[in-house]
């Protein structure tokens, strides 16, 4: 056991290097520990080293493929001139090696990337398999070859809305299993119409590999 920040939310492992990887989107880094809970380095921040595309990013999410390459999900952001940051549409997937080192960027912020652009920052879910990178917002999915950074996109078929929107879910996480089914787990206070008296809603749901059976 040990002590990680407190508003730390996601946590992915490299068995083959050893390493944990602990996201904390307030302190917007990501730290590096090994096995026993020694911090190795603190691994992105920000400004990612200054190596990305943009002088700015908010880190969402964060895979690790089969070389030990970290893939992290991201919305570049400048600061206004009230000192507030403006995110922009689309976002971005770096890719660095696990002793820290930039590799490759792919930037998907020069076209509407997102049905949901503002709300990315908040409502994501991040899976990988097979070189492939798989990102939902709650209303589509994309699939993105980490290989050339081709995209193909999917539009959820919700048969069964368990949300006030019909065609959006509230997705916390998902995985895919080994027949590429795509299972998504999500929570949210779905009691839209009164706000003194919100109720969280939680599901799992499962979708075929092309999003068209729930």
């Amino acid at each position: 056991q040990f002590n990680v920040s407190d508003y730390a939310n996601t946590l992915k492992i490299d068995k083959e290097q050893g390493f944990i990887y602990i996201l904390d989107p307030v302190k917007n880094q990501i730290e590096q520990y090994d096995l026993q809970g020694n911090k190795q380095q603190t691994f992105a921040d920000s400004t990612m080293k200054n190596n990305g595309n943009y002088k700015f990013y908010f880190l969402i999410n964060l895979v690790v493929d089969e070389n030990s390459d970290v893939l992290i999900l991201a919305v570049p952001y400048r600061i206004g001139t009230d000192g507030y940051k403006i995110y922009d549409d689309g976002f971005c997937i770096i890719n660095q090696s696990s002793n820290g080192e930039y590799l490759q960027e792919f930037d998907y912020t020069k076209n509407n990337t997102v049905n949901y652009p503002g709300n990315l920052v908040y409502l994501s879910a991040l899976t990988y398999k097979d070189n492939i990178l798989y990102l939902s917002d709650g209303s589509g999915l994309k699939k993105i070859n980490t290989e050339n950074g081709v995209v193909n996109n999917f539009v959820l078929k919700i048969q069964n809305p368990i949300s006030f929107d019909l065609n959006y879910i509230h997705i916390s996480d998902m995985a895919i299993d080994n027949d590429n089914n795509i299972w998504f787990v999500g929570r949210y206070f779905w009691d839209a119409d009164s706000l003194d008296n919100w109720r969280v809603g939680v599901h799992m749901t499962r979708f075929d590999l092309n999003c068209k059976n729930q």
